[in-house]
């Protein structure tokens, strides 16, 4: 019985040593990126250098003087808007094809296509509305973020537009100046 148990432990100890590594194609191909990209990666799959690859992110100050707070307190509430919308079109759409009684085709692909666009329709309204909803957020937070600003005294309105819906700020960027601009060139020719 020892004298079997000793083969045993002898032949599994060969075929360890023996054995070659198998690793799987992702494996080898992971490898070969890596190596490729200049990433190093720990046994455990983390990034080791990814600072030294991607570079650091730096901060981008932003000059947020003469900025409008109700021209972004507009924007959130265009986009809020717009979000309800999305979402009062998805629910009717829930409710129209709950309430629609289903249209069976002796085409196979038709049913199919049918129920396909319904879950588009209804994808398509949700993601708007997760979108506008954020973008609305995102502006009311801005808007509010420079009010606060403005009452501390930390940001001052100079420069904005007087009438916040007739100037962006930029001269070539208003579509009037833009097209001066280009008959100016013309003209200059």
């Amino acid at each position: 019985e020892d004298a079997a148990r000793e083969a045993i432990e002898a032949a599994a100890a060969a075929a360890r040593a023996s054995r070659v590594e198998r690793r799987s194609l992702n494996d080898k191909l992971s490898e070969s990126i890596n190596a490729q990209s200049g990433l190093e990666v720990d046994e455990d799959g983390v990034l080791q250098n990814a600072e030294e690859v991607t570079g650091k992110f730096e901060r981008v100050e932003v000059d947020l003087n003469g900025t409008n707070p109700l021209q972004a307190f507009l924007g959130a509430g265009l986009a809020g808007l717009l979000s309800t919308v999305a979402w009062r079109f998805t629910t009717f759409s829930i409710d129209a094809y709950a309430k629609a009684t289903p249209t069976e085709s002796d085409f196979y692909l038709t049913n199919r296509l049918s129920g396909v666009m319904k879950q588009v329709v209804v994808g398509l309204g949700s993601l708007a509305t997760g979108v506008f909803g954020v973008i609305a957020l995102g502006l009311g937070l801005l808007g509010a973020r420079i009010a606060v600003g403005i009452s501390r005294g930390e940001l001052t309105m100079e420069g904005a537009a007087d009438d916040m819906l007739s100037d962006s700020g930029d001269a070539e960027r208003d579509i009037y100046d833009v097209a001066e601009a280009i008959r100016r060139a013309r003209e200059d020719q």
